[in-house]
């Protein structure tokens, strides 16, 4: 979707922000609370959840650490990576973590010796990018938090209630020096971490936490609360100059039936991001490298160029559906990604907190 049309008009400034996201629009339930404390057999388990439409033909499984498992510790990695044409793994990068050195490294040790069903379209391979998250746990698998993690987040919740992001805060930290050792753990980090930057005002960190949350976790939030992640999500899209993320969010409401004023408030934002793409006009998004070593962006035009702010960026990649490529890093130099290759994502290399701005050129 290149050109688009929406009924009505409406310019980003100046626009109706989404109220606060109260108590009551948000559980911090646990999925099943009358779940039977587990006892911990030291047998150790794992299991690969996988975001790509490739089928596996082999996977390698990477090991418990006998003295983790044997202690009843649990861990997850995340790694980010594409596929060649003949369905072997190339480029993989660590995303996300438990924060254990042995659960990345050993999924990074064996994530390259995966092979995929090689992706074909119109007789050429796709070099599609994929995301794996693989848990490390000790069976039964979890079902719940951990008792320690429950005790911090009911009190960093208690002080979201209560409009104080400072003690909010710093319970958060309490988690984060803790770790979330499961994924129901991280699950509800996410939301807690979007509440809390919302208090903050940061909308940049609550941007990140919400999608990242919607991306691997949504089965856990009711109907409405779904929905108000999404329009809040457009909402930071839009005024983060990320308007692909607004579009492929906004289609996700494609046919559902959506609560009147929530629905007038995202018509609203989508509109006058519309108005923004159809007039040619060039845009920029502020971007900041993680902690990862890196930061990405949905592309919408197909010419870009990079404007840095301070610190280091070492080379940029494209993902597209149907190609893949490494860029050389020069600032302002215009790089330009053919329509041929379809929807495209930029990642950014680098040093962490290295600042710079996107700017997607238009033709204006």
């Amino acid at each position: 979707m290149r050109h688009l049309t929406f009924i009505g008009s409406a310019v980003l400034s100046g626009l109706l922000s989404l109220p606060l996201l109260a108590a009551s629009d948000w559980e911090y339930r646990w999925l099943d609370d009358d779940i039977q404390k587990r006892k911990l057999k030291k047998e150790p388990d794992s299991q690969a959840l996988l975001k790509t439409p490739m089928p596996v033909i082999e996977q390698v499984q990477p090991s418990h650490k006998k003295g983790a498992s044997n202690s009843g510790q649990e861990g997850w990695a995340r790694v980010s990576f594409s596929i060649d044409p003949q369905g072997k793994v190339i480029a993989p990068k660590l995303v996300d973590s438990s924060g254990q050195a042995w659960a990345e490294e050993s999924l990074m040790k064996v994530i390259e010796q995966w092979r995929f069903k090689p992706w074909e379209s119109h007789d050429n391979s796709i070099n599609i990018r994929n995301v794996l998250t693989y848990e490390f746990f000790v069976t039964p698998r979890p079902k719940e938090p951990r008792d320690g993690f429950k005790a911090l987040f009911v009190k960093a919740a208690e002080a979201v209630e209560a409009g104080n992001p400072k003690v909010a805060r710093q319970y958060l930290e309490k988690i984060v020096q803790r770790g979330r050792t499961n994924l129901f753990e991280d699950a509800y980090f996410r939301l807690l971490s979007a509440n809390v930057a919302m208090l903050e005002g940061d909308e940049t960190t609550e941007l990140y936490y919400r999608t990242s949350y919607l991306d691997n976790y949504q089965q856990y939030l009711h109907v409405n609360k779904y929905q108000f992640n999404q329009a809040r999500i457009i909402e930071l899209a839009a005024r983060a100059g990320k308007y692909q993320l607004v579009l492929d969010t906004y289609e996700e409401f494609a046919g559902k039936k959506v609560e009147s004023t929530l629905a007038s408030t995202i018509n609203t934002y989508v509109n006058g991001v519309a108005q923004q793409l159809n007039s040619g006009a060039s845009w920029a998004a502020a971007g900041q490298i993680g902690n990862q070593g890196y930061w990405n962006h949905k592309l919408f035009r197909h010419h870009f160029s990079l404007l840095p702010e301070h610190g280091e960026i070492t080379r940029l990649e494209i993902h597209c559906d149907n190609h893949r490529q490494e860029l050389s890093y020069k600032a302002e130099q215009i790089h330009f990604a053919p329509v041929e290759w379809g929807q495209c994502e930029l990642w950014v290399l680098g040093k962490e907190n290295t600042q710079f701005h996107l700017i997607e050129v238009g033709s204006s």
